[in-house]
């Protein structure tokens, strides 16, 4: 192990503006944000003494810190945290990329068991999608999932970068594909968002990319301001055969604006009826 892991730090550091939430747990009900003013409430309640919201946050963040040690600390560990899974896991596979030789900037976890079950699968439809990271260093987890067939969310790997973009989707995929091979009639699902489009072309190169459905139906309410096409756009979007297509996309030629957009979209990215490559059933990130 490199004496780089005792000098990775966080990089972008930013003020954390955000609540944190975690289990309050006593003889009352569950509360999972725990937010400042409950702490100056049960203080004000259990002990009778006033504190102020001031107090109130230096004391909670003074007892996560004792808790969970300082979020610094995560990042200059993060090498010998993946070395010490692998020990564990023989067949995990755990990345680190560091910028400048000290700050830290991506990292890539997959277990080995999650592989070999997705890679012993009925159908290869990988789920590709990001959420932003909230606390104190920001940042974007990218995951790799897959729709089992009990419609349960299955994990395949994970990936923390600096933000969603054309590096960091291209570093994701590279190390994904790395970790499952190539593997015939692979669907990837996921919004529209280019950086993905981009990675998973020049990549993934023999696999059939296409946009979530949910994403697409999101995109439309926002443009058109107009629910009463979501039925219409879901029965022509999952229907089998073209006489029901045909019979569903007639009816959203009352809407001219989503029509031309959907085609603008490309019938083959979203209809199933149009799908060149394995028909699967699932068309959705959710």
């Amino acid at each position: 192990m490199s004496s780089l892991d005792d000098h990775i730090e966080p990089y972008n550091l930013k003020d954390d503006q955000s609540e944190v939430c975690f289990g309050h747990s006593s003889e009352r009900r569950f509360v999972r944000t725990y937010r400042l003013r409950d702490i100056v409430e049960e203080v004000r309640r259990d002990y009778g003494v006033n504190i102020s919201y001031e107090q109130a946050y230096h004391t909670r963040e003074y007892e996560l810190t004792f808790a969970r040690g300082l979020p610094k600390g995560s990042y200059t560990i993060a090498r010998a945290y993946g070395e010490t899974l692998k020990l564990a896991n023989p067949d995990m596979i755990f990345e680190v990329e560091i910028k400048d030789k000290k700050y830290f900037k991506y990292v890539f976890m997959a277990l080995g068991p999650c592989i070999r079950g997705f890679l012993n699968c009925i159908y290869a439809a990988i789920v590709v999608d990001g959420t932003y990271l909230h606390k104190k260093y920001k940042g974007v987890l990218l995951i790799a999932t897959y729709i089992d067939d009990n419609n349960y969310i299955y994990p395949i790997a994970f990936n923390i970068v600096d933000g969603e973009n054309d590096a960091s989707w291209s570093w994701f995929m590279n190390h994904l594909k790395a970790s499952i091979g190539d593997i015939p009639n692979l669907v990837i699902i996921s919004d529209r968002h280019i950086s993905i489009a981009k990675a998973v072309s020049s990549i993934f190169l023999d696999a059939f990319h296409t946009p979530c459905i949910y994403h697409i139906r999101n995109n439309f309410i926002d443009k058109f301001k107009n629910k009463d096409i979501i039925p219409h756009f879901y029965l022509t979007a999952k229907a089998y055969r073209m006489s029901k297509f045909q019979m569903h996309w007639a009816k959203l030629h009352k809407y001219p604006d989503v029509k031309a957009y959907l085609e603008e979209v490309g019938l083959q990215q979203w209809a199933r009826v149009y799908q060149i490559h394995c028909r699967y059933d699932k068309m959705t990130q959710i």
